[in-house]
């Protein structure tokens, strides 16, 4: 079989042919790093980690570059906002980045150059443009000249003279064309700066990606890769001053995801409808967020609302329920064989079809029909499931003891001792897993997360609610909650004491209303405990409470009072 793939550039399906067989080069654009990753960019790197899990399976060696915006706008408000450096905050969301695609199973890249370590390439690169007239410098800002480049509209397959005047580019009169776009400006008093021939300034945002991949992997590369939204104009931008400055092709395939749609807009931060990873991951296994992503095709949008995930949870605990039944671990007789290869062989044929994953789960829910019918291959289902960063968390990570408990608890259910059943589920439970039925009649075992007690979100760490407020409400007192409803609690632990001329009865009510609906109280704004989920460990001290200060809906700091 041979790989293929939809090239944007020519605008179909075509063989993969690298340049230098077996290796392959990729670069995949990265985040701008000044806040947690959203679902839309979860989104892009499962597509991209299928692509390279899918290049290995053909036997290529893939050099995978992606690199991280370190140097923006947006990061310079941020961190002047918070009142911390550049350095600070990118570094601290650099390793979140990692934190949240390692949970979701992403395979690293082989690097993850940063803008800021490859100024000098990109302001050689920037003279090199100007001094062959593919740019020009106009008061310490330089701008490519569109008009320069005669393929400039290839990529996105848009007619540069139908273009509007100031579409998605900085409006200047000064400019020798409305398209032209600025690879190095002047930075802003208080703002990082390197020296340049032009004064200090900073590069475009367009201008870093250039500069890494020539760096990184050299000027003609095999695959380059993003979402659709940086069609254009980011990629169409670096192709065009890719090819003025070496007059190489520098990607024979590009390669774009499809968006996260929420109520059939395209999820942006811009628009406010993102999911970070950190809330979803309060919700669902990040094993659970790998299999809703990777079953659509990904070139196709995904409608993300909480019946798509729910349904997808469901279909993933089904397929994994078999994972763990030894009884069907056994041995595929030979004449069963060939039902198990022929579900294999269209696996690899969907997704060799231009990654088309939403077939290739098909025949994983085929070989789980084989399973039940035969009462074997679960290392068939495991195997090809992994292919795709499925069950990487499912197998070898439960227990002998706790598999076998599992099992007895089934034999017991068949045979109705159901109290037998419940004291095994109980004893899965001691030892830190969770159990779940499934409509077949097999069952999901996997390890157990923290639930907050007052919204029941799933939390890896918890605040324990550890304070004497002249009275235990309902018995939240003592017990563990997300840090959202922690924080809400504790203010509300704060009102308590100080309506000390009222009837118990009276300040449980007022508290009451204060929990269901949230508080907002002088600087401090926090929604209701459900939507305010992190997994930070914050102890209460009697005799005092904390209060957290937010900056869009996230915690990023903390002081203790005395009440």
């Amino acid at each position: 079989m041979t790989l293929c793939l939809y090239n944007t550039l020519s605008g179909r399906v075509e063989p993969f042919i690298p340049i230098n067989p077996p290796d392959v080069t990729m670069y995949v654009c990265g985040v701008t790093v000044y806040d947690d990753c959203h679902m839309g960019h979860a989104r892009a790197y499962v597509a991209f980690d299928l692509l390279k899990r899918v290049l290995t399976q053909c036997g290529y060696r893939v050099k995978h570059i992606q690199n991280f915006t370190d140097i923006d706008d947006k990061i310079i408000d941020r961190a002047q906002a918070q009142g911390e450096s550049t350095t600070a905050l990118t570094q601290r969301y650099i390793a979140a980045y990692h934190r949240d695609m390692g949970a979701l199973g992403i395979i690293p890249a082989e690097a993850y150059p940063k803008a800021t370590d490859y100024m000098p390439q990109m302001i050689d690169a920037i003279a090199r443009l100007i001094a062959t007239g593919g740019a020009y410098h106009i008061n310490g800002t330089v701008y490519f000249r569109v008009g320069g480049c005669a393929t400039y509209g290839e990529l996105s397959n848009k007619d540069v003279s139908q273009l509007q005047n100031g579409a998605r580019v900085e409006v200047d009169p000064s400019k020798a064309h409305p398209m032209d776009f600025v690879l190095w400006k002047p930075s802003k008093v208080g703002e990082p700066s390197w020296d340049s021939p032009w004064g200090p300034g900073r590069p475009g945002w367009h201008t870093e990606c250039v500069a890494m991949v020539h760096a990184t992997l050299g000027e003609h590369i095999d695959i380059h890769g993003g979402g659709a939204d940086l069609v254009f104009p980011h990629h169409e931008n670096e192709l065009a001053q890719a090819k003025c400055l070496s007059h190489a092709p520098f990607a024979n395939v590009w390669v774009h995801n499809g968006f996260i749609m929420v109520n059939d807009q395209k999820m942006s931060k811009s628009v406010g409808n993102f999911f970070t990873l950190r809330d979803v991951f309060s919700r669902y296994e990040p094993a659970v967020l790998r299999y809703f992503l990777l079953k659509t095709h990904y070139r196709a949008p995904i409608s993300y609302s909480t019946e798509t995930i729910d349904d997808a949870h469901a279909a993933y605990t089904r397929l994994a329920s078999v994972l763990d039944r030894q009884d069907y671990d056994a041995a595929i007789p030979a004449s069963k064989q060939g039902a198990f290869e022929a579900r294999k062989a269209a696996f690899w044929q969907a997704l060799y079809a231009d990654l088309n994953v939403s077939v290739a789960i098909e025949q994983l829910f085929g070989v789980y029909d084989l399973i039940h019918a035969h009462g074997c291959g679960v290392s068939v289902l495991r195997e090809l499931g992994q292919a795709i960063g499925l069950f990487d968390d499912e197998s070898g990570q439960v227990p002998t003891v706790i598999r076998q408990l599992a099992a007895d608890r089934i034999v017991a259910r068949r045979a109705k001792a159901y109290e037998r059943a419940d004291q095994l589920r109980w004893a899965i439970g001691l030892g830190g897993y969770d159990l779940e039925d499934t409509r077949d009649g097999g069952y999901h075992v996997h390890k157990r997360h923290e639930r907050c007690l007052m919204c029941d979100c799933r939390v890896e760490s918890a605040v324990t609610v550890d304070a004497d407020a002249g009275g235990d409400m309902d018995g939240i007192v003592g017990q563990e909650t997300c840090i959202g409803c922690g924080f809400v609690w504790m203010v509300t632990l704060g009102f308590w004491r100080h309506m000390s001329a009222k009837s118990d009865a009276e300040k449980r009510e007022q508290c009451r209303s204060v929990l269901v609906e949230g508080v907002v109280m002088g600087g401090f704004f926090y929604k209701t405990p459900q939507w305010l989920n992190a997994a930070s460990a914050v102890y209460a001290k009697p005799g005092s409470h904390r209060l957290f200060y937010l900056n869009n809906n996230r915690i990023v700091g903390v002081n203790t009072q005395e009440v």
